[in-house]
């Protein structure tokens, strides 16, 4: 830091100030809603603040980092210091950790915004499976909170309880020195270095179709197709399958909505998949690929027909949805090499 030695050490005891009132704020929070699981990044700040937090009140903390895990601690952590990156490595250490992806982040942000939807669908669909209400536990400035878009503002508005958000504004907490803490990282703006978009991907198995059904399914989709109705990010035939890719779930849901029309005029419901997931993909002249284009077909093979499915991180995604989905746990499907194992709900479209 700047400034002379006095300077610097006022500046290191106000920062300790503050983030000391933070966590405290934060624990009392959790201890006032009898919070016991808590779902979170791991950035510097809040962040931390809010594992350690939940850590000791003897809560469980599941930790989702957006891709590799040395990439993610140069960019949201080390340029707080390095006492953030050990408390970032102590929490490592203690709880489990996902991962969206572990290859590298290229620059793509996008993975940021896909992450804070996983955190908060996984947190409603945990909530539900232990008949509770899930809270929002929010550090926001009033500044940050009375702006009309952009950053931290706008990933609370995908959260779904609007009357169940607690923030915690931080401006409380300052010191009087202006300006001597500094509570946002600089996002370093960076070029995007390959296409691996976060797609939202629809799978229909057609394994089970008769012949004359089959392609006329295929025919009508690709009509569909050629007349854009739906944006489409991708699209593969095999003749036994069809594989679509979205950059948005809306976009994916129209796909779902008319594979079931035309099963229903082909009146043979009971013979189709659907399996939906959402990660980030390769996209190249030939379509898309890599490790987030597997758990469809391992999806599928598990499936009952006349039913959608989807995995943990599409379900998570439509959870923040309520009115319009619904989502039941059906278990776990692994991996044909056995070495990757994947959620599974069916969806319900409500509407």
């Amino acid at each position: 830091a700047a400034g002379p030695p006095s300077t610097r050490a006022r500046r290191r005891a106000a920062h300790q100030i503050f983030e000391v009132r933070v966590k405290d704020a934060l624990a009392a929070n959790i201890r006032t809603l009898n919070a016991k699981i808590g779902y979170c990044s791991l950035a510097c700040g809040g962040d931390i603040l809010f594992a350690e937090a939940m850590a000791e009140q003897g809560g469980e903390i599941n930790i989702f980092i957006p891709f590799a895990i040395n990439e993610f601690i140069s960019t949201s952590v080390r340029f707080a210091g390095e006492t953030w990156v050990n408390r970032f490595h102590a929490l490592l250490e203690k709880f489990p950790v996902t991962l969206i992806t572990t290859d590298s982040y290229f620059g793509l942000d996008d993975l940021f915004s896909f992450q804070s939807k996983i955190i908060f669908g996984s947190a409603i669909l945990r909530s539900a499976v232990h008949h509770t209400q899930p809270y929002l536990l929010s550090v926001l400035s009033e500044v940050d909170l009375n702006r009309s878009e952009g950053g931290t503002r706008d990933t609370m508005r995908l959260w779904p309880f609007a009357p169940r958000n607690v923030n915690i504004n931080p401006d409380l907490f300052l010191s009087t020195e202006k300006g001597s803490i500094e509570t946002k990282p600089p996002r370093q703006v960076r070029e995007k270095e390959v296409d691996r978009p976060v797609l939202f991907m629809v799978f229909a198995d057609l394994l089970a179709l008769k012949p004359i059904d089959k392609e006329r399914l295929i025919s009508k989709v690709n009509a569909k197709i050629e007349e854009e109705d739906i944006p489409l990010a991708a699209f593969a035939i095999d003749g036994d399958s069809i594989l679509t890719a979205f950059e948005f779930e809306t976009s994916a849901i129209e796909m779902v909505r008319l594979l079931l029309e035309l099963m229903k005029e082909a009146g043979d419901g009971l013979a189709l998949k659907i399996i939906l997931h959402a990660g980030p993909v390769y996209r190249n002249e030939k379509g898309i690929e890599g490790r987030d284009t597997k758990p469809l077909r391992e999806i599928s093979r598990f499936s009952p027909r006349a039913a959608i499915c989807a995995s943990g991180n599409m379900a998570a995604v439509l959870a923040l949805n309520p009115e319009k989905f619904e989502m039941e746990y059906g278990g776990f499907v692994s991996s044909a090499d056995g070495k990757s194992k994947h959620t599974v709900y069916q969806v319900t479209i409500k509407k």
